[in-house]
């Protein structure tokens, strides 16, 4: 062997040789940090956690925890009631977030797993931060896209740290109120409703009750004058009202303004009456040719009442008077008292102080009027037989007598004029001497014939005093 062939041996040794070395190290260093703990000392922190802000690029959320209480509540709105069992989803996943796999360093590529920093161009990215009452930073990270393959995981970014990781989890920053908030506000059974009263400024009103207690819809209280229920349907949209009612947005509470302001009273079969105040808020639109941004503001009010509401004194819907008066419920199927009072106090306390945003769709219960609900009643025009009379015509020429319908076969025909047998058979004495004497009485027409007519009968003859036989006297 040359010796410039044993230089070229040696070289490519010591290359390989250091090579190995920086492979093996670096391998030793990724292998160290995998299946490690996201945040390691966070669970032992936990219970110090006493401020959670997530950062998106539709905003931030802030939500604070009462050390006290242990409640939170969020910054953004006031400090309205956080949802605290969706916040500890959040947490426990922070803490038990492992790295899965070492991604890239690099910067420049970051965009391509969703890590830029919030608020860069471009960037979809979110961050959480977690504090400490005084302010300590006890985790901070930016959350990318998800992986597609494999287990739920994200890629990260520590805070600080120009490493990326892929780490296992459910670590979505929702960016929504409804995330980090109960939006749910009533969940009242529809068949526990039994009367609504909604009141426009202009004295517009809306009465509604529910007639029996099985009955699945409310009945229309207060038609007016020759009005009916558009449909047997119309009112369902009140019994599920307070069923499942949800705002989508919440504010220190405002007041509404009298002129707009809508008024309306749902009473339950127990006592329990909602009294809502509800006003449509109008901003127009910034863009020209957009639609107009409507908000739809409610404040509400709880209330428990032994008796209930006095009937409306306006007129009643037809066959109203037979309803069941709700005041006459036996005791026995009221519910105690103290029950409802409790659950009116409840509402009381969350609904007090905040005014809330309901959707737009809501209008039809809290704005309805009382048109919207009914239609004139019409009446059907009965045709005159025209076709039947024409009909008997042909058959009848006029100036003939109609034959009657009857069962009977024989028909009694008026004595004739000047016959003078209009007392026959009547009981009447008989006719004096010297009267004419009765025409013999017309035989009776043998059933399914038709009566003969009587002749008219000749005038009686009188006697001439030249005709008179046995007198020759003049």
């Amino acid at each position: 062997m040359s010796k410039t062939s044993l230089l070229l041996a040696t070289a490519t040794v010591i290359l390989g040789g250091s090579a190995y070395m920086l492979e093996s190290s670096r391998t030793s260093k990724t292998s160290a940090g995998t299946n490690e703990a996201l945040f390691p000392d966070l669970k032992s922190q936990m219970t110090s956690v006493a401020q959670v802000v997530i950062q998106t690029g539709n905003g931030t959320w802030t939500l604070d925890q009462d050390m006290e209480s242990k409640e939170w509540s969020l910054a953004e709105r006031d400090g309205y009631a956080a949802s605290s069992a969706k916040i500890g989803t959040l947490l426990g996943s922070l803490a038990r977030s492992k790295r899965l796999q070492q991604k890239t360093s690099n910067p420049d590529l970051y965009g391509d797993l969703g890590l830029q920093d919030v608020g860069a161009d471009g960037s979809n990215s979110s961050q959480v931060s977690l504090h400490t009452s005084d302010g300590t930073t006890l985790a901070s990270a930016i959350v990318g896209r998800s992986r597609t393959q494999g287990t739920e995981a994200h890629y990260v970014r520590l805070a600080g740290e120009a490493a990326t990781w892929t780490a296992s989890g459910n670590l979505r920053l929702n960016d929504s109120l409804s995330d980090w908030v109960k939006t749910s506000m009533l969940e009242l059974p529809a068949t526990r409703l039994s009367m609504v009263e909604i009141l426009h400024p202009d004295g517009n009103t809306v009465y509604l009750q529910r007639a029996q207690e099985a009955d699945p819809n409310l009945t229309i209280m207060n038609l007016p004058q020759g009005s009916e229920a558009s449909s047997e349907w119309v009112t369902s949209r009140f019994t599920s009202a307070l069923t499942g009612l949800s705002f989508e947005d919440v504010q220190k509470r405002m007041d509404l303004d009298p002129i707009q302001v809508v008024k309306s009273s749902f009473r339950t079969s127990d006592g329990l009456v909602i009294q809502v105040a509800c006003q449509l808020e109008t901003t127009e639109p910034e863009v020209p040719g957009t639609a107009p941004t409507e908000r739809l503001l409610v404040n509400l009010s709880a209330a428990f009442e032994e008796l209930p509401a006095t009937p409306n004194e306006g007129p009643l819907a037809p066959g109203s008077e037979a309803l069941i008066d709700l005041g006459d419920t036996p005791e026995e199927e009221i519910d105690d008292s103290a029950k409802i009072q409790e659950e009116a106090a409840q509402l009381n306390q969350a609904f007090t102080g905040w005014t809330f945003v309901l959707p737009a769709h809501r209008r039809n219960v809290f704005l309805c009027r009382l048109d919207e609900l009914v239609q004139p009643i019409v009446v059907e025009q009965i045709a005159e037989p025209v076709e039947e009379a024409s009909a008997l015509q042909d058959v009848a020429p006029p100036g003939d007598p109609v034959p009657e319908e009857s069962g009977s076969s024989v028909v009694d025909l008026p004595p004739a004029e000047g016959t003078g047998d209009e007392g026959a058979g009547s009981g009447e004495d008989p006719a004096p001497e010297g009267a004419a004497p009765e025409e013999a009485a017309p035989e009776e027409a043998a059933p399914g014939e038709t009566p003969p007519k009587i002749p008219a009968s000749d005038p009686p003859k009188t006697e001439s005093p030249t005709e008179n036989p046995g007198n020759g006297q003049l």
